[in-house]
């Protein structure tokens, strides 16, 4: 009986026929297999707490004339959102508000809330955002739009989403962290194709889009912009839950550390139990600058954790 060729003969003499135009090469094939592999392999982040948010402007909008603005309201989280804060800004959200409402929006449903503004003079876009405290991907609760419809990078959006995704690995402003390369200077393309399937360890993002790669490369391009910072909950008013926010705010902060079956400082905050017993250890350490090691963590998150920590922890 002849003997059967090695695995490297067959991939040696596929690559010569390849090469020759003759056969394709088991090496592509294998290059092939190998990014699927990587696809299965990668872990989703979904967050339990997350909205989308678009707007539409009546064509024909002008600067110092009036408007009519829906901002539509998609709920792709597992629960039903009470009393979400809508506001609709002209040039961004860190303006004085042209409108205010509040919505309810059921699980994998959408509504759109109609505004009619004055828009004032000078003004070239509009801005819309929805707030949710314990939102796991707020940059996609902001968009800012031209008068005439089309969407515009936001950088602030995109800043938002970093804070709350991206920071913990890959440092305060992309510099890049023990934990995560530099990706400051990323092009949106880049950003979006490593979102999406993930990359070296790193979990895929299905809640960063097209639109939102783009805001997240315009704020790497400077990340001197400050983030869009909606209100912070007050903890006599709020009192948030593990369900409700606290757990996916600690899965994406802090728990690539602080998780499994050793836990960085022995203070795990990956389930409940563990972070119930170990949550003001974390807080004091966050509350004194010492955690994260990337940076401080937006005000929000942290007047939520103290919120949870001040409401029973449940």
């Amino acid at each position: 009986m002849p003997p059967v060729p090695s695995r490297a003969a067959l991939v040696a003499l596929s690559a010569s026929l390849a090469a020759a135009g003759l056969a394709p090469s088991l090496r592509a094939d294998d290059d092939r297999d190998d990014d699927r592999d990587e696809d299965r392999a990668a872990r989703t982040v979904r967050p339990s707490r997350d909205l989308r948010v678009d707007i539409a402007v009546s064509p024909g909008a002008t600067a110092g004339g009036t408007a009519t603005v829906d901002v539509i309201v998609r709920n792709v989280g597992r629960r039903t959102e009470r009393d979400v804060q809508v506001v609709v800004c002209a040039g961004d959200l860190s303006s004085e508000p042209l409108f205010t409402s509040a919505t309810s929006v059921p699980p994998k449903q959408t509504r759109t809330v109609r505004a009619k503004v004055a828009v004032p003079a000078g003004a070239t876009a509009l801005a819309a955002g929805a707030w949710l405290p314990g939102d796991g991907m707020p940059g996609s609760n902001y968009v800012r739009v031209s008068l005439s419809g089309s969407r515009l990078a936001y950088p602030a959006a995109g800043g938002a989403t970093w804070a709350a995704q991206c920071a913990s690995c890959h440092g305060a402003q992309g510099e890049g962290s023990s934990k995560g390369p530099r990706v400051r200077g990323e092009d949106a393309d880049e950003i979006a194709e490593v979102v999406r399937k993930g990359e070296d360890g790193m979990p895929r993002f299905v809640g960063i889009d097209a639109a939102g790669a783009r805001d997240l490369a315009a704020w790497l391009a400077d990340p001197s912009v400050p983030p869009v910072t909606p209100p912070g909950p007050d903890p006599g008013d709020i009192a948030p839950t593990w369900d409700g926010g606290v757990r996916d705010l600690f899965a994406a902060h802090c728990a690539s550390c602080h998780g499994g079956a050793r836990p960085s400082a022995r203070v795990g905050l990956d389930t409940k139990s563990r972070a119930r017993k170990d949550a003001q250890s974390a807080l004091s350490a966050i509350e004194a600058g010492s955690m994260p090691p990337a940076g401080p963590l937006p005000a929000e998150t942290v007047a939520v954790f103290e919120a949870w920590v001040a409401g029973g922890r449940k």
